[in-house]
């Protein structure tokens, strides 16, 4: 009978055991379902496919790829998985904003904020899509709480969020008198667009380039940085935008190249560090189609702020929205895409700890 208990006391011993062993093994196929998940987000994003037209329609002046669909299903998969991985929920709604479904990007950010009521990142997303939404009086609430916070940074997304919400309401220049300021002071950034396949540029390049060299010619002691970095056909955009300067009369001294930015944030990111460098630099003049002058600046003025560099960030648009003779006035989908880049210069990750 004392055998007996001892091996029914071994077996009900073993028991809890086992369950840990089947647990971790769950634990550990979970998250490797996880990471590939994220892998295939990061690999959709990337890669062209069968975008919704919301953001290339509204951003012509932008280079637009990646699967945004594939990107959003493997993520909510991966959040269905792990409910309580707070990373993958802002994550997926980071590429709801992208794919244009607010509604559902603002629920997510809810249920972030109901979880954690005092996170400044929740309350950040839930102030600036309030704002989006043409709810001001929700997200003057949401950025009461943050003032009431008093944290540093409660106060630097604070500060991002009003960088964003000016932008809403930017009108782009196309009148070049506006934009002088004839001194050494002066840098004039000129923004990438992405090459054919052959390497050749796009005409949204070239007159970006030509904007830029009237630009020049305005503010003649002006230092130019060409900023892009996808490279093409064995070319990069920068590398073909010096040349193109200078074949038109530019000095070669007086261009600078920014190659390693693949993106808006990037572009304003390494741009200003560049401009920092220079040293004695008050004023900033981004050049970029019209249909993406407000997120540029926007970004360029948030990435001024991180470095808390005093400049005046100018614009000058090179017209993309054909017959229009006015600007039009920012659409939900286009200051919620401002709202997005402005908080990822300002360190909110896109996907965090994946992409920024």
């Amino acid at each position: 009978m004392r055998r007996v208990n001892r091996v029914l006391s071994g077996v009900l011993f073993c028991v809890p055991l086992m369950g840990f062993a089947l647990n971790n093994a769950t634990s550990y196929t979970t998250q490797a379902q996880v990471v590939d998940l994220q892998q295939q987000a990061l690999m959709a994003l990337s890669q062209g496919g069968n975008l919704k037209q919301n953001e290339s329609k509204i951003f012509l002046g932008v280079t637009i790829k990646g699967n945004l669909d594939k990107a959003q299903a493997a993520l909510q998969y991966a959040v269905n998985l792990v409910p309580e991985r707070q990373d993958l929920t802002y994550a997926l709604a980071s590429v709801e904003v992208m794919n244009g479904n607010l509604n559902a990007a603002r629920m997510n950010y809810s249920h972030l904020e109901q979880q954690t009521p005092q996170s400044v990142d929740a309350l950040t997303f839930q102030a600036g899509y309030a704002a989006v939404a043409g709810e001001s009086q929700l997200a003057r609430r949401y950025q009461a709480q943050l003032v009431a916070l008093n944290t540093p940074a409660a106060k630097h997304n604070l500060q991002a969020l009003a960088i964003a919400e000016s932008a809403f309401n930017l009108q782009p220049k196309i009148d070049f008198s506006k934009s002088v300021n004839p001194s050494a002071r002066s840098v004039i950034v000129i923004l990438g667009y992405a090459l054919h396949s052959d390497g050749s540029m796009d005409d949204k390049l070239i007159h970006r380039l030509e904007v830029g060299l009237a630009t020049l010619q305005q503010n003649p002691l002006a230092t130019i940085i060409v900023s892009g970095g996808v490279a093409q056909g064995g070319v990069t955009e920068t590398y073909l935008m010096r040349q193109w300067l200078i074949e038109h009369g530019v000095k070669n001294s007086q261009v600078i190249l920014e190659d390693k930015s693949i993106d808006t944030v990037s572009n304003a990111l390494n741009s200003l560090a560049l401009v920092q460098k220079l040293g004695d630099i008050d004023h900033v003049i981004v050049v970029s189609s019209s249909s993406h002058i407000r997120r540029a600046v926007a970004v360029f003025e948030q990435a001024s702020a991180n470095l808390n560099l005093a400049l005046t960030i100018d614009n000058q648009a090179a017209w993309d929205w054909g017959n229009l003779k006015a600007s039009p006035a920012a659409s939900v989908t286009e200051k919620s895409l401002i709202l997005r880049d402005t908080l990822r210069t300002a360190g909110l990750w896109a996907l965090p700890g994946i992409l920024r």
